[in-house]
């Protein structure tokens, strides 16, 4: 019975931890996503969209208008959409707070969109919305009906009614078609009746009502996008991790059962017992039991009432080994039953082996490996643009103020401090010429105004007014280009800084391939030795040789993990970094987008404290991140890690401590006649308990040196080459967990054996002798 309860705790435990973690994993991708739907239709017409209710394959579906994001917000983007119930549900977007808007004038929308819109997250609240559609500018006052917890720190979605699509006709004309302007079309979130073929079933519903859902292009566009954070695609790597799992479980199950009715085959199972036990469960306990109970089935009753641990099989006669001590007499009641023996040791074994492998897994994280990639300094101050995902420094009037850049280097303990110079969108009469002239497909860009094309190869470049790439350009201190990470050429950052004053050549950077930290080859156009030529105005100005070559990282191209701002103004183009006499000689108007420095450890928290204060109260426009701001999110990371990998590694230990506990406790029912006979031929019974406790050590110390061996093989094999591919993770090695199991084990190896015959093996040795009478 308790093996059989075990078996079903392992399987349920385990399975609902990995369910459970698999279900906060996939709500956490879709908050960030933004929707919990199975996919989603866009562009259509409203004709299109009164179609949907006649798709057979759509068992619910939601209404959404978007008109545009707000452009009266500071440092929060905000997406203004009319939206029905069903589709507020399904963005996250439901009041949890109010209720959902019902006149013209009511919005939803998060209380972090309310604060950048300067009002309080409180139902009733008036705020002024900004926005442009149709190439109009629209400024209204709403009031919030209602408003919600911003699951997203760097955008949320406004909620108007129905009521206002119907007060603002004109807002919602359809005109997609030709000026590709979404406000007045029709978008919808969907729950599939099925998601196997559903791509293909929203390809053909979006054909079979006149839409063409490949072709950006076309004028009837009318995409059907799966939504791959709700219907994630199984890696075959997870895949076989789980297949591992699922045969491990029930390996242990096998294990815990085998050895418990391997013991006492007297035993019967009934079905009744493995009612609303998991469907593994169930599966493990047949496997487990068929065979035992054969053999119990073959023997007569008498024998069968008899039965002390003998194993049928035909015993070979050995010779009697020379002298005797108790822990030779303990290791050879192991050999009497070497298969079931063998199984108890292997199931102890797989314990320490998980554990140590989840242990590997987690001191694998490496935290300062994402730390350094977001950050080469201890503080960074930007513009709040940079630190927005969509927008990206692009502007002039982005830059930081000479005023902030001085009191921020006021304060004490502020070192190694340097402005960082970079080109922008108004700065298109310098460009470069680094051996590639895009031609393709000319296009303005409607945000920047910039001119880009592509090359024949599908490389996106941003020109200037001669038609050469404007690229993205920095200028920076040579403490700035000493903490880059320099791959290729002059590796030397002050010899390096020299030349580059001199003007004998540039630094250029390349992005890295995050797996490995290699530079990207398809990124890498010019090679150390090639020559980039200055155009100012259409002149040229510099021919610059390239010295050297960085492996970039998000701090070197804008900060942390955000990079809009470098698409929109260089495109696929090279990074160049100069020094800043250099920079400042070649552009008209040089703008400081970044300010870094590092902090003296004891005045680190004054300094949070005062750039929170400056950017609230005195300058707005700012943002700032911090390398422990950075470290606290990558240790984040390792302690979900450490938390899930060791609970499920810990089941497995309980369940294998007690699987022990209960092999020791049966034996030890099992065998009161044997012991009574040992004691009437004059063993103690201080004897008898160490020789009981020599049997727990041996199986405690089987599992342990087993346990270490495997350890160390599937350390430097499976879990090596899982983290290999993952960029945030540098493998290192642990035994400590091992360790500490093994410890516990053997612990538990000495103690449980002298309890459990204190416990389960009482009265006087005549009454034990009756007991197989």
């Amino acid at each position: 019975m308790l093996a059989i309860a075990l078996t079903a705790v392992l399987f349920t435990s385990v399975t609902t931890i990995g369910l459970g973690t698999y279900e906060s994993l996939t709500l956490s991708m879709q908050l960030l996503k933004g929707s919990k739907s199975d996919g989603d239709f866009r562009n259509m017409t409203a004709e299109q969209f009164e179609a949907l209710s006649d798709a057979d394959f759509i068992r619910e579906y939601g209404l959404r208008m978007p008109v545009g994001f707000l452009t009266n917000t500071d440092r929060h983007n905000i997406e203004l959409d009319v939206m029905d119930e069903t589709e507020a549900e399904l963005l996250f977007c439901n009041p949890s707070h109010g209720s959902m808007p019902q006149s013209a004038d009511e919005i939803v929308t998060s209380d972090l969109a309310l604060r950048d819109l300067g009002a309080e997250p409180k139902v009733g609240e008036t705020v002024t919305i900004e926005f442009t559609a149709h190439g109009k500018d629209y400024s209204m006052d709403m009031v919030v009906s209602g408003w919600y917890e911003s699951t997203n720190d760097q955008t949320s979605t406004m909620v108007a009614g129905t009521a206002f699509r119907e007060a603002n006709p004109d807002l919602f004309r359809y005109t997609y078609q030709n000026d590709r302007e979404i406000a007045g079309t029709y978008w919808s979130d969907i729950i599939a009746s099925g998601t196997v073929g559903l791509l293909d079933n929203m390809k053909n519903w979006s054909r079979s009502v006149g839409g063409d859902p490949e072709d950006m292009e076309a004028p009837n566009y009318l995409p059907g996008i799966v939504n791959e954070m709700t219907n994630q695609s199984i890696d075959p790597s997870i895949l076989a991790m789980g297949t591992v799992f699922v045969i491990l479980f029930i390996f242990c199950g096998y294990l815990l059962i085998y050895n418990v009715f391997d013991i006492a085959v007297n035993v019967t199972p009934s079905p009744i017992i493995f009612i609303g036990a998991a469907l593994l469960a169930a599966l493990t306990v047949f496997v487990s039991t068929r065979k035992p109970v054969r053999k119990a089935a073959n023997i007569p009753p008498i024998e069968a009432f008899r039965y002390v641990e003998s194993d049928t099989a035909r015993r070979s006669t050995r010779r009697s080994a020379p002298g005797a001590s108790l822990p030779r007499l303990a290791w050879s009641n192991l050999g009497r039953s070497r298969r079931r023996t063998a199984f108890i040791i292997v199931s102890l074994m797989l314990c320490v082996v998980l554990l140590n492998c989840v242990g590997t897994a987690a001191q694998s994280v490496d935290v300062e490996k994402q730390v350094d990639y977001m950050i080469r300094t201890d503080y960074s101050v930007v513009n709040a643009v940079s630190t927005n995902g969509q927008k990206g420094f692009t502007s002039r009037e982005e830059g930081l103020s000479q005023e902030t850049m001085d009191a921020i280097a006021s304060q004490p303990g502020v070192t190694d401090a340097g402005a960082v110079y970079k080109n922008t969108k108004e700065d298109t009469n310098v460009t470069y010429d680094f051996g590639i002239i895009p031609t393709l497909d000319p296009t303005v860009e409607e945000e920047t105004g910039l001119t880009s094309a592509a090359t024949e190869d599908g490389f996106s470049f941003n020109l200037g007014e001669d038609g050469r790439p404007i690229c993205n350009v920095y200028g920076l201190s040579e403490t700035a280009v000493a903490r880059m990470d320099l791959r290729d050429g002059e590796t030397d950052p002050h010899a390096l800084y020299r030349k580059m004053e001199q003007k004998e050549g540039l630094l250029a950077g390349v992005d890295v391939d995050r797996s490995d930290m290699s530079i990207q080859k398809v990124l890498d156009f010019v090679d150390i030795g090639d020559t980039v030529t200055v155009y100012k105005n259409g002149e040229p100005l510099l021919e610059l040789p390239m010295l050297a070559k960085a492996a970039l990282n998000g701090d070197d191209e804008e900060i942390g993990y955000t990079a809009a701002g470098t698409f929109k103004i260089g495109g696929d183009g090279i990074y160049i970094y100069l020094p800043s006499d250099i920079y400042e000689e070649i552009y008209d108007d040089p703008i400081v987008y970044k300010y870094a420095f590092n902090v003296e450890e004891s005045q680190r928290d004054n300094m949070t404290a005062f750039l929170t204060d400056y950017m609230e109260n005195t300058d707005p426009t700012i943002d700032f991140l911090t390398a422990d701001s950075a470290r606290e999110s990558a240790e984040a990371t390792q302690s979900m890690i450490s938390f899930v990998g060791s609970l499920v590694g810990i089941i497995f230990g309980v369940i294998g401590v007690l699987n022990l506990i209960n092999t020791v406790i049966t034996t030890i029912l099992t065998r009161r006649h044997e012991f009574a006979t040992m004691r009437s031929i004059g063993m103690t019974q201080k004897q008898l308990t160490e020789m009981t406790v020599f049997e727990g050590l041996f199986y405690a110390l089987g599992a342990c040196i087993l346990g270490l061996v495997f350890s160390l093989i599937l350390g430097f094999t499976l879990v090596r080459g899982l983290v290999g591919g993952i960029w945030y993770f540098t493998f290192h090695f642990t035994i400590l967990p091992a360790l500490i199991t093994c410890v516990v084990l053997v612990i538990t190896g000495l103690i449980v054996p002298a309890l459990a015959l204190k416990f389960f093996n009482k009265g006087s040795i005549v009454e034990k002798l009756r007991i197989s009478e």
